[in-house]
């Protein structure tokens, strides 16, 4: 049984990888004004092409640094998204009174705070429940 966290990079990784490399190597050349740039992206478009497996340590490289960023900033990405969206609109309905839970009243007298339903279902509501 294969681990979990292992990564495998096989023939189609490899070739993305190298396919990768390529487009860096072009947007390089592009955005510098440099041939040697997109000469070499020439040579590894052919080395691509030919022997794909050239690829695989950079590809297993490539894969394990995406998978510790990857679990990495989805941390990041939720706890901003607590802090900047959640947690102010908690604030903002605490501020304004809304109580949807009904905790005052829980707390409020003795009595429930349970809401009676006298409510007979039909067949209908049954067979289609949303």
């Amino acid at each position: 049984m294969s681990e979990p966290n292992k990564i495998i990079v096989g023939k189609k990784e490899a070739s993305d990888t190298g396919m990768a490399m390529v487009l860096i190597c072009l947007i390089v050349g592009f955005v510098y004004k440099d041939w040697n740039w997109i000469f070499g992206a020439g040579g590894l478009l052919i080395v691509n092409m030919t022997w794909s497996m050239a690829f695989k340590y950079p590809a297993k490289l490539w894969l394990t640094f995406s998978q510790l960023l990857g679990s990495f900033m989805s941390k990041v990405i939720l706890t901003l998204v607590f802090f900047v969206v959640v947690t102010p609109l908690a604030i903002l309905r605490r501020l304004f009174g809304h109580d949807p839970m009904l905790l005052k009243k829980w707390k409020a007298k003795d009595e429930s705070a349970f809401v009676t339903r006298n409510h007979k279902y039909n067949s209908e509501e049954i067979e289609d429940p949303f």
